[in-house]
Formats: C-alpha cells, sequence, structure tokens
C-alpha cells in the first residue's frame, strides 16, 4: 500500500478511534480528538521521504472528527502533492504543518519551499479539487497557489465548532 493510502487510512481510523480526552466544560469539544498527534502521525508516514515535515500544533488543540477526518485528507493530500511536484530530480526539501485556532476560526496551512506551484486558473487537478471540496465540507474555504519567497502553499480556514 502506498504511503498515500496508508496516511489516508490512518487519518479515518485515528479520527473514529482515538481515546477522546476531556476539557473544562467551556473547552469541551464534543467527541474531541487531540490533533496534533495526527498531524505528527501523517507525517510520520511519510518518514522514509528524503524531505523533512515540520508540525506547529498547540498540544491540546482538539477537534471533532467531523473536522479532523477532512483537515487529515487536506494534509495527506498537500504532503503527497508536495513530495511528488515540490522537489524535482530528488531534491531534499522540507514541509511545514501548521494548525492554529483563533477565535472561532482554525487556520490550516501546509507549506513547502519546492518549486512552486501555478496559482489557480480555473482549470483544476484532482487534488486541488479535493481539497477545495473538504475546505467547503468543514465550512470555510482553501488557497492553493505559490508561497511567498518560494515554494507552494495551501492554507484552509474554516469555523471551529466548539460547544461553549
Amino acid at each position: 500500500m502506498s504511503a498515500t493510502a496508508n496516511a489516508r487510512e490512518m487519518t479515518v481510523n485515528t479520527a473514529h478511534a482515538e481515546p477522546r480526552t476531556t476539557l473544562a466544560p467551556t473547552q469541551a469539544v464534543q467527541n474531541a480528538t487531540l490533533a496534533r498527534p495526527v498531524l505528527e502521525a501523517l507525517a510520520a508516514v511519510f518518514a522514509a521521504s528524503r524531505h523533512r515535515i515540520h508540525v506547529t500544533c498547540d498540544p491540546s488543540l482538539q477537534l471533532p472528527a467531523a473536522e479532523l477526518g477532512p483537515v487529515g485528507t487536506i494534509v495527506n493530500e498537500a504532503i503527497s502533492n508536495s513530495i511528488r511536484h515540490a522537489f524535482p530530480e530528488g531534491r531534499d526539501g522540507d514541509i511545514w504543518v501548521r494548525l492554529a485556532e483563533s477565535g472561532d476560526r482554525m487556520t490550516l496551512v501546509i507549506r513547502d519551499n519546492g518549486v512552486g506551484m501555478p496559482d489557480s486558473t480555473g482549470d483544476h487537478d484532482a487534488g486541488r479539487s479535493l481539497i477545495e471540496a473538504l475546505a467547503r465540507q468543514l465550512g470555510g474555504y482553501a488557497r492553493l497557489g505559490s508561497a511567498n519567497f518560494g515554494g507552494a502553499e495551501v492554507s484552509v480556514v474554516f469555523p471551529h465548532n466548539v460547544r461553549r
């Protein structure tokens, strides 16, 4: 099974099987799972590649399975695309995955220091379409294109469904 398929399977299984951590009632997320271990496990699936994957996420950040599944799939797709397209001729590189909460919003950014990617031209490939569809499923939006100072960046912003 490919690393991409392994990562997809792991995302789905983790989103539904991880032990739930309980926070104080004002911070509780119904049926929530800690996000950082899932993101780190996804990065570990690609550990055999020549690329370094860095994960930044508040260790106490929790997401409900309804958010964690699509987030994991977006991360998997973006890392897979970076490894496949960003580093030609066996070039080494770095990929950064960042998930952050700001008020009632979540921002997910996957960035690499590879060759970059064209901004959207209206012609959608399967990976771009999948990421955009998952962002809409989360109630948010996705931006995909070249990052400042080189590389590519996938940015997804969506509301964080926290029960308060």
